[in-house]
């Protein structure tokens, strides 16, 4: 569940996560900004605080977009989870232009763990519609990144394997201030012992959104 509103600068947000698992019920709390410096600059900030049951226990995100010619966008950015197995700090690179009604956007992560290292990559393509209030999205990966929600969960489990993901979904905006969305990712992992598993997980999204004052 997420609460948005809107400001002269940006955005902020807050937003709640519950899971039910065997261990126990996993709650997450979320704050999160975006902030207009200039017309071709702006910031991308989480901040993020689980009860160490399923979630993790920490999650920081911190991202400065810069926009070039040709409506070329460049990201910078850092990472950093903690997790009862895992204290990740990452380097985060992408790059992004949009073709008409559709944006591609592709995305690396250079994750290093306690001396072990790894990287993932994303390539992600959305098609706009109604006056790009809504979109279709499909995301191809390859490893695990810390900003991806359907398996962040697993993260201190999946950090360091092959493995391979396909999600797509569809947000529709209502009204301007409501927003529904309905995604689903599947992915295959590969362990030491050339085991190959496949999940499925499903994700709906609400968010009410409110203009500031």
């Amino acid at each position: 569940m997420e609460y948005r509103r809107f400001f002269k600068k940006g955005s902020w947000a807050v937003r709640g996560n519950y899971a039910g698992r065997e261990e126990g019920t996993g709650l997450m709390g979320e704050a999160e900004m975006y902030y207009t410096h200039n017309k071709s600059l702006y910031s991308y900030a989480l901040v993020a605080y689980g009860n160490k049951i399923v979630f993790p226990e920490i999650r920081l995100s911190y991202s400065i977009f810069k926009t070039f010619a040709k409506e070329i966008e460049g990201e910078l950015g850092v990472r950093y989870l903690k997790a009862d197995s895992a204290n990740a700090i990452t380097g985060v690179a992408s790059i992004a232009k949009p073709f008409g009604d559709f944006w591609v956007n592709l995305r690396g992560y250079f994750i290093s763990d306690e001396g072990d290292f790894n990287t993932s990559f994303n390539l992600t393509t959305r098609y706009y519609m109604n006056r790009r209030q809504d979109y279709l999205s499909i995301i191809a990966g390859l490893g695990t990144s810390p900003d991806d929600r359907s398996r962040l969960i697993q993260f201190p489990q999946l950090s360091g394997l092959l493995t391979r993901s396909i999600a797509a979904g569809y947000q529709k905006t209502i009204r301007y201030r409501t927003t529904l969305g309905l995604f689903g990712t599947g992915s295959t992992r590969k362990s030491k012992i050339t085991v190959t598993k496949i999940n499925t997980i499903f994700t709906l999204i609400y968010n009410v959104n409110s203009e500031a004052i």
